[in-house]
């Protein structure tokens, strides 16, 4: 393992090894030739460059196991102590662990290299520390500065004894810290909470803080803290039991010189707690893949290998029985495993636990136990020498009863034949716990099974008469998981409902009852349902090139039927075997196939028959027609592949897939995928394509295939274009043969090709050319929501609209005077005038419709809902039938102004054609006038105007009298000049008159008079005094007006018809102009006010 710590840096350029600065050798590549080595023992052995293992970096310095004690010198290059400079020595070192001590002496010369050179003993250390197994070096430091100014070298002396490996890296010589960390981190009378601990001061400190915990802690901010006074020693009292931990140092200075750097880490594994009953180890906690078994498990090894720890491999029956992980022993090995544990005296305890091998024969297993973790104190046997015989899990069991009190080891010694079977010996769920008074049963067993079924019996060990019997997923826990059947009386049961082709563990429970309460759980055993294609009655029917993916078949839990036959080539044929049949196509030519990934069974054996006379018979089964073992190319190529020829079309063929039996793992079974695959012709052309369903934009296009097909490409385009290279593709395999065509343009015509599509690069030529043609376009106006609004009085001409391709909705009324359903109808709207009189007429020339029928309606609450549609209002077929007048007009009087009408036109008994439509204002007389007013009344002048009843142009004044009669008498003013109002002249000064206004719309179409409106001219000359010299222009008037008289315009008021003020002004001045560009166009009036005199003019505003 390699730490990574700060590297140093050379302080000053080197120039020779005779040095005073800071130095750093970390033997990555070699021993430098500057560093003398002596083997001083003359042992033949000494220190030398080993790759890997250094503290840090590629490599490091060690000394191997030498018999005699070692007397080794490894020597640094001469270097001059300086203060400050270089007065520290520090390395790290490290052996195998407190169980091989490793020692040595670190020692000064200020002379020379040979070892009676090294006067001076600067420290005599021994390291537990443990780089083998974990990597773990401890730092070790020396104060030089009582060598000040002196040339030295210092040697690092290997002392041990018969030991293992003493190793040495990052040799340095630096400045000593204002407060060095402590070195020589150790600790002696380790157990599995406590140690004592024992260190090295840095210089003289007196405090120092340690911090402890399991392995890879960050001591800045993680770990359990102590702080230690006085000497550089402590107990720890709270490790946890069986873990690897770590310690770390740091010294606390004070005096200013702060705390140093941790030193560390001393890395070590605290045992393990005895274990008490009861006691469980499934392994599956604290172990490491493929590695030796530790923890709390020691090893002893006969031969070949130790146990291994295992959660990933499950071949060759390795497998756990419950969780994820279990331990192996390998072929041709012997080992014992022990594990302490404290019993007491007279107590009879069982000791359960359950293995497997990967053959018949070849293993065996004991258990004895002892006062030690060696085989020669297992002298009290629990269990005898016990062969283990297949690949489930059997149960090995015993009991013992210890003489005293105290803590044994139990050893479990294992045993796998030499030689190519087995490969491995498994085992799993160790147990021991004081012998029950319920025993639990023995000779589980399965005894017979079906696709959803299973019959299961046991052994009573005593004479209890209740059991609990749990299945579920391999590797469930029965005390929490599972289900359940409770049995009473016969020690058997029948469990239903199971998933077929499926694995079940199954256990079974005594439940003795009152104080002898319930037994532990006898089993597992393995319980496999029959796949449901596993008798030939009911064989599962393959589509010919329907494909297969992944994992749809397997085999799991199939079983030969009496009298089942074995294929001819099958060289080892298991006894796992599943049904298929399919029917020859019309080529006779067929490849049937397991060879596809996805699946779990990687080894399959295929045959295939002629059909029995009677399924439930094998004796009766056709003849082999075809037989493949390993034909396959799928990963390891042990798949199969059966090429069939001249089969009889449309007769019916069955296929036997089997695993291939493993020499050591039973019937391969597993999942997989199978396909008939048609070899006869490349894809027939389908043909007969017929359209049905044709509409504007659509059209359903059917076919007849040619074969089994079920995918096939529709190409569609202008006449005559060619499919092979345009057109619209459209690709129809959603199972359901035909497709619409959609997005089609009105009135066109296409062409259609219709091709198979049999595989990837399979297909059929293009079919023979099928044509259609699209319908037309409906009118725009096809709907009542998109009815096309009419304005009155509008002249059309020109057959304007049309109903061709016309269609009817959903819930559309039929006009009372149709003589039959409506089929063609277009739609109308108009808003009724004020009148409420209008006429609706198709009777225009000229006119492509025939015949046409019309119907009138209030408006619809809801135009998409022709249920909401307003009542019937008119309705007309023909205008003269007699006479041939076969198109239509209503007639329709006080309908609502300002409402707007539904008119439907539809075309008798189907007729289409262009056409116009009308709608004539038959109006009122003539509406009446309002407002009149008379204004800037003079003594022979008066302006009159008044407000329009409606759109008329013309109006005739009517004046005389007071109560004289405008119908028979009084003076006539027309008013048709486009301006509203008139002025009348040569009025009598003085005199009072009647007045009234009527509207005149056309000829003989007049509105009654509207009055009277009275008003009384002026005296003769009162007015021409103030407004004599008085004149405005212009007028019309756009965007300014000139006002000048003789006397001061004392004020000047613009209102409009509606007499609200538009503008004032108040100048008192003779002459004026008023800025009229914000006014809008129209007829406004302007009061002018000279020396308390008021007068009133029209104004037009351009």
């Amino acid at each position: 393992m390699k730490n990574t710590v700060l590297v140093l840096v050379m302080l000053f350029s080197i120039t020779s090894w005779q040095t005073t600065a800071q130095f750093l050798e970390s033997f990555d590549t070699e021993i430098p030739r500057e560093w003398t080595v002596i083997d001083n023992d003359a042992q033949g052995a000494s220190w030398q460059y080993h790759a890997g293992d250094g503290y840090r970096g590629a490599g490091g310095v060690r000394i191997n196991f030498e018999t005699a004690a070692h007397d080794d010198y490894l020597i640094s290059p001469q270097f001059t102590v300086n203060i400050g400079v270089s007065d520290l020595v520090s390395f790290y070192a490290g052996g195998t662990g407190p169980t091989f001590p490793e020692s040595f002496e670190v020692k000064l010369s200020t002379t020379g290299t040979n070892p009676s050179d090294f006067t001076v003993l600067l420290g005599s250390e021994t390291t537990i520390s443990d780089v083998d197994d974990l990597g773990d070096y401890i730092n070790y430091t020396y104060n030089l500065t009582a060598y000040n100014g002196q040339p030295v070298y210092i040697a690092i002396v290997a002392t041990s004894t018969a030991a293992f490996q003493l190793y040495v890296d990052e040799f340095s010589v630096e400045a000593l810290p204002r407060c060095p960390k402590p070195s020589n981190i150790n600790f002696e009378n380790l157990t599995a909470t406590s140690l004592d601990l024992n260190w090295s001061a840095g210089n003289t400190e007196t405090e120092w803080i340690v911090k402890y915990g399991l392995q890879g802690f960050d001591p800045e901010t993680e770990g359990s803290l102590m702080n230690v006074l006085g000497t550089p020693n402590n107990t720890i009292t709270d490790l946890q039991p069986g873990t690897v931990q770590d310690i770390y140092v740091k010294a606390v200075c004070g005096s200013g010189n702060g705390e140093s750097e941790f030193a560390g880490p001393l890395r070590f594994i605290t045992p393990c707690l005895t274990a008490t009953i009861p006691f469980f180890e499934g392994f599956e906690n604290g172990y490491t893949h493929n590695n030796s078994l530790d923890g709390c498990w020691t090893q002893e090894l006969v031969m070949n290998s130790y146990w291994i720890a295992n959660n990933t491999f499950i071949d060759h029956d390795r497998a756990p029985r419950t969780g994820d992980w279990d331990i192996f022993l390998a072929y041709g090995s012997e080992a014992w495993m022990f594990y302490p544990i404290e019993v007491q005296a007279g107590i009879n305890y069982t000791l359960t636990f359950y293995a497997r091998q990967s053959n018949t024969e070849g293993a065996n297993i004991a258990v004895s136990y002892g006062i030690s973790d060696s085989s020669r104190d297992m002298i009290h046997e629990i269990i005898p020498t016990t062969e283990i015989t297949n690949g489930d899990y059997q149960e090995v069991s015993g009991t013992f009863t210890p003489a005293t009190t105290g803590v044994f080891y139990i050893g479990i010694q294992g045993h796998v034949n030499t030689g190519f079977f087995p490969f491995f010996m498994t085992l799993d769920d160790i147990s021991i716990t004081e012998t029950q008074a319920c025993v639990k049963p023995t000779n589980l067993q399965i005894n017979a099974t079906t696709a959803t079924t299973a019959d299961i019996s046991w052994s009573p060990s005593g004479t209890e008469t209740d059991w609990l019997v749990k299945y579920g997923e391999p590797g469930f826990n029965p005390e929490t998981e599972g289900d359940s059947a409770q049995v009473r009386d016969n020690p058997n049961v029948s469990i239903t409902n199971l998933i077929p082709a499926h694995i079940y563990s199954v256990y079974v429970q005594a439940q003795c009852g009152g104080s002898d309460g319930n037994s532990f759980f006898t089993g597992p055993i393995t319980l496999k349902t029959n796949p449901i294609n596993d008798y030939l009655c009911d064989a599962t029917h393959l589509i010919v090139d329907e494909p297969c993916s992944g994992s749809t078949f397997t085999n799991v839990g199939g079983t030969l039927e009496n009298n089942e036959p074995q294929g001819s080539c099958f060289d080892a044929p298991g006894d796992q075997t599943v049904w298929f049949s399919f029917e020859a196509p019309l080529s006779g030519n067929v490849t049937v196939t397991t060879d596809f990934e996805g699946g779990t069974l990687e080894d399959t054996e295929v045959a295939v028959y002629e059909a029995p006379t009677d399924c439930s018979s094998m004796s009766t089964l056709g003849m082999e027609v075809g037989c493949d073992e390993d034909g396959g190319n799928t990963g390891t190529g042990f798949l199969s592949v059966v090429t069939l020829t001249n089969l009889a079309p449309g007769d019916t063929y069955y296929v036997q897939v089997n695993g291939f039996i493993s020499f050591n793992d039973g019937t391969m079974e597993g999942t997989f995928c199978i396909e008939v695959q048609d070899n006869g012709i490349s894809c027939p052309v389908p043909t007969d394509i017929t359209f049905d369903n044709i509409t504007v934009s659509t059209a359903d296009v059917s076919w007849t295939v040619g074969d089994r097909e079920n995918e096939w490409e529709i190409v569609y385009g202008d006449p005559g274009f060619d499919p092979d290279a345009g057109g619209t593709s459209v690709i129809d395999n959603d199972g359901f043969l035909g497709e619409t065509l959609v997005n089609l343009n009105p009135d066109t015509t296409y062409d259609v090709y219709v091709r198979a599509l049999c595989g990837a690069n399979d297909m059929s030529e293009f079919s023979q050319v099928a044509s259609f043609t699209t319908l037309l376009a409906p009118p725009i106006n096809d709907n009542v929501c998109n009815a096309i609004h009419l304005i009155v009085d509008e002249v059309c001409a020109g057959n304007t609209y049309t109903n061709i391709a016309a269609t009817v909705e959903r819930d559309e009324p039929e006009g009372s005077c149709f003589l039959q359903l409506p089929t063609n109808t277009v739609w109308f709207t108009f808003e009724a005038p004020t009148s409420g009189n209008v006429t609706v007429t198709t009777n225009i020339t000229p006119s492509n419709l025939i015949d046409s029928q019309m119907a009138v309606y209030e408006a619809p609450i809801d135009c998409a809902d022709l249920t909401t549609m307003g009542v019937e209002i008119g309705c007309n077929d023909d205008i003269d039938f007699g006479n041939n007048e076969l198109l239509s007009a209503v007639v329709l009087t006080a309908l609502t102004a300002g409402e707007t009408y539904y008119v439907q036109i539809n075309g008798n008994s189907g007729n289409e054609g262009d056409f116009c439509i009308e709608v004539r204002d038959d109006g009122i007389a003539c509406p009446d006038p309002t407002g009149i007013t008379v204004t800037n009344v003079t003594s022979n002048t008066a302006d009159v105007s008044w407000t329009a009843g409606g759109i008329e142009t013309e109006w005739e004044i009517k004046y005389g009298a007071p109560g004289f009669d405008p119908n028979t008498t009084g003076l006539s003013v027309i008013d048709n000049d486009g301006l509203l109002g008139e002025t009348l002249i040569g009025l009598d000064s003085n005199t009072t008159y009647d007045l009234y206004v009527r509207a005149v719309c056309g000829i003989d179409t007049e509105s009654d008079f509207v009055g009277p409106e009275s008003f009384s001219t002026l005296e003769l000359g009162v007015v021409t005094e103030n407004f004599s010299k008085f004149i405005f222009y212009p007028n019309p008037v756009k965007n300014q007006i000139t006002l000048k008289a003789d006397l001061p315009i004392e004020r000047v008021l613009i209102y409009n018809l509606l007499g609200q003020n538009i503008m004032e002004l108040k100048e008192n001045t003779p002459q004026m102009q008023l800025n009229t560009s914000m006014l809008q166009q129209g007829v406004y009036f302007m009061k002018v006010a000279i020396n308390g005199d008021e007068r009133i003019f029209r104004i037009l505003k351009e």
